[in-house]
């Protein structure tokens, strides 16, 4: 259970509400606002003085909370009255609360006034419909900006880990608009000083702990819908129970290996394809990352509703005959935010494009673990042109068309829980001694060490792992080695956050000769790294501050 009020619920729904900080200089607007706010002396601040239904009222939208009811002043015939009011929820307390600027205020960024007037209620999702939960109204007229209490009263509820809410906002008369809806989690209490928080803004997928709560669970069994789809100029042949298989029964393997069992996958295929309405090329996606991808997904939904029932899954896959040719969809991406559907919220699906079906072994399932990857949580590691690759081929999350180390790598694994907290040595620059340890070769399913893991900073993590052609790894022989990365919380998908550490000698673009070799030494963020032995055993690594 979490109690929620400003100063104790800590998700980007609230905080956002809660802690308005408004600048205002002579030139130009300081807006450190994620919601959408209105500024306008125009609004007129709350009255919380008593009223009942069908009394006179004054100005239409606005509205008042008396005895455990919102009323809102409406029109009926020429007069402006108080509606019947809506109750609010019996949970609800109210309380006062001061609430704090969000960044510290220089004389310079000082204002002479502020108007603010906007409305919030608090949703939940329940039986398949959003429920109005508890009103955050309040917004008004300030002397001064910031004001350390620009809106009273708030208001108190109480709610359960994975309960759904989201945020309606509102001027009254004027404009309404609805938040992103987030599942309560547990707060994240790291269970070692080398679990670092992510720090890029990104609340969909995370370089750091904790595992966005809306994306696909690390533990037990997903469903998973596929729904073919053809086009008139590019139709399906073939059943597809068959034109996939090979796709989805290797991607189930690859989890379950990588996961050590801990995740599956159970696959309901649709034994027809569904035609989508337009032409194959209409939507602009024979560029890579071009095109309305958006759109298409919502027509893909549109054209299946009628046939699939999407509350019963996890996810879904709409995937496009193997004959697609790139110029008409190049590629396929995945979707980590809410898909409206008839039968509710799709938060996790993901299309094909050309992309899925290259000609090199493994390609189908390759491309569809790496889209299922962002919906587990994890990012892209390669980078985009004219950026540098600064990782290069070492887990499916950078390139899925390698055919040489694809493993999911010892950082990506332990944020998904498919490590243990036993499994990871972790070391702290400042605090740490000089360290010799053995690491288990990472494609081995077992309960060895597998990782060190340093801490550099409250943003930045060393990690050394063990890479040998095991597993889905197909290394030769001045390839494997250990494999030393760093990790920034503060840096997002696709921008070089990840950074692999060249052994002596090591000049592939690409890095696949950068893993280190027996008496092979580097120093990485003041960190001297020593590989001693590589046997049957693993690598023996020693690690000097």
């Amino acid at each position: 259970m979490r109690n929620i009020g400003c100063n104790c619920y800590k998700s980007k729904l609230f905080l956002h509400i809660c802690q308005l900080t408004w600048y205002f200089q002579a030139v130009r607007i300081k807006l450190f606002l994620v919601f959408v706010m209105v500024i306008s002396v125009g609004f007129i601040p709350q009255s919380y003085a008593a009223v009942k239904s069908g009394a006179k009222c004054t100005k239409i939208g606005s509205t008042s909370i008396t005895a455990n009811k919102t009323f809102t002043c409406i029109k009926s015939g020429k007069k402006l009255i108080w509606n019947k009011g809506v109750a609010l929820s019996k949970t609800i307390s109210k309380s006062s609360t001061t609430v704090s600027a969000q960044t510290s205020v220089t004389d310079k960024f000082k204002a002479n006034g502020c108007h603010a007037r906007v409305s919030a209620y608090l949703q939940i999702f329940e039986a398949n419909t959003w429920r109005d939960l508890i009103v955050a109204d309040g917004w008004e007229m300030v002397s001064s900006c910031p004001s350390t209490n620009p809106g009273v009263p708030f208001v108190n509820t109480t709610l359960k880990i994975g309960d759904e809410v989201r945020w309606r906002i509102f001027a009254p008369g004027a404009w309404e608009w609805f938040s992103d809806s987030e599942k309560i989690g547990a707060k994240f209490v790291p269970a070692t000083t080398c679990q670092l928080v992510g720090q890029d803004g990104n609340q969909s997928m995370n370089v750091g702990f904790p595992k966005r709560v809306n994306r696909l669970t690390s533990n037990g069994v997903i469903n998973a819908v596929v729904v073919p789809v053809d086009f008139s100029d590019v139709p399906g042949t073939g059943s597809p129970s068959t034109e996939y298989s090979e796709m989805t029964q290797g991607m189930d393997n690859f989890y379950k290996a990588i996961s050590g069992g801990r995740v599956s996958f159970k696959f309901t295929i649709l034994d027809k394809y569904i035609r989508v309405p337009s032409k194959s090329d209409q939507y602009g996606l024979g560029k890579w990352s071009g095109g309305d991808a958006g759109g298409y997904m919502k027509e893909l939904i549109s054209a299946s509703d009628p046939t699939v029932d999407f509350s019963k899954f996890d996810v879904a896959y709409f995937l496009s005959p193997k004959s697609i040719p790139s110029s008409s969809i190049a590629y396929g991406p995945a979707f980590v935010n809410d898909l409206k559907t008839q039968d509710g919220v799709l938060r996790n699906a993901s299309f094909s494009g050309a992309d899925a079906y290259q000609s090199f072994p493994g390609a189908g399932w390759k491309w569809i673990s790496h889209e299922t990857g962002h919906l587990f949580g994890l990012h892209d590691l390669y980078t985009v042109d004219p950026q540098p690759a600064t990782y290069g081929s070492w887990d499916l999350m950078s390139n899925n068309w390698s055919t040489a180390a694809i493993e999911i790598n010892a950082w990506n694994r332990y944020i998904q829980g498919w490590l243990d907290d036993n499994q990871i040595n972790c070391l702290e620059k400042s605090k740490s001694a000089n360290e010799t340890i053995t690491i288990d070769p990472i494609a081995r399913i077992n309960k060895l060490t597998k990782a060190i893991v340093v801490k550099i900073s409250d943003s930045k993590v060393v990690v050394i792992e063990s890479r040998r052609s095991e597993g889905f790894d197909v290394l030769s022989s001045s390839q494997a080695g250990t494999l030393v990365y760093t990790v920034d919380m503060k840096i997002g998908s696709i921008k070089g956050g990840w950074e692999t550490q060249r052994r002596p000698g090591s000049t592939a673009k690409d890095f696949t000769d950068a893993a280190l070799k027996t008496g092979d030494k580097i120093v990485v963020e003041g960190v001297s790294i020593e590989v001693i032995s590589q046997n049957t055993e693993g690598d023996k690594v020693k690690v000097s501050f």
